[in-house]
């Protein structure tokens, strides 16, 4: 259960466990069968002017995002029906999110099955940045009315220097496109997907923190 906001009431369901995401939890609700993990993430507030936005960038996301410009990489967006009726492009996210893995010398397998449970519930979409054609990143989100959470993100894997930085570059170029995307929707947060530490962040913390969310657990 993704963003249940009424913990007052009980979630209807015959799973032994539950899992409940990205919710604040009253602690007077706790009981010996709960277990509690604080959670740390980003968030990127949508309701703030789009200018406002890009300006909090920093000089280097904001160079990058101006280049995907000049270099034409084109953005595209798919719904949980777009995605119900392509299941080809479901194939290439499977296939680059394994490769990606794979590269790295991990064995990482695709869940395609939580992946069509989410569009069967209509709360999953996805973008892609490309150039002549060819899918450079692939963005994978939940959704809900009000937040857009970050659940996968891969690319083509290139030992070419040149291609990396194009690809570096498409990805920092998807995010951007992306919040545009869920500002004009009317979402409210861009939910970066989790950190690991704010205080000792890794590479993939400093990468997300160079968009400016503000912090939250």
């Amino acid at each position: 259960v993704w963003y249940y906001d009424n913990l007052q009431d009980d979630i209807e369901s015959n799973a032994d466990i539950l899992y409940i995401h990205n919710t604040d939890i009253d602690k007077k609700l706790i009981n010996s069968h709960t277990i509690i993990n604080e959670q740390f993430t980003l968030y990127t507030d949508l309701d703030e002017n789009i200018e406002d936005l890009f300006k909090k960038l920093n000089g280097s996301t904001k160079r990058k995002i101006n280049k995907c410009t000049k270099e034409k990489i084109k953005y595209d967006y798919y719904t949980s029906n777009d995605l119900y009726q392509n299941s080809n492009i479901l194939k290439l996210l499977k296939n680059s999110y394994e490769n990606m893995y794979k590269s790295k010398g991990m064995n990482k397998k695709f869940n395609m099955n939580l992946i069509k449970s989410y569009i069967d519930e209509n709360i999953l979409s996805m973008s892609t940045a490309s150039k002549d054609n060819k899918i450079l990143v692939y963005h994978v989100y939940i959704l809900n009315k009000e937040n857009a959470r970050s659940l996968y993100s891969c690319s083509e894997f290139r030992t070419d220097t040149e291609y990396k930085n194009l690809i570096g570059r498409a990805n920092v170029f998807l995010h951007w496109m992306d919040i545009c995307h869920f500002k004009d929707m009317g979402i409210k947060r861009y939910d970066w997907g989790g950190i690991s530490s704010f205080k000792n962040p890794n590479g993939i913390d400093r990468f997300k923190m160079h968009f400016r969310g503000r912090e939250v657990t």
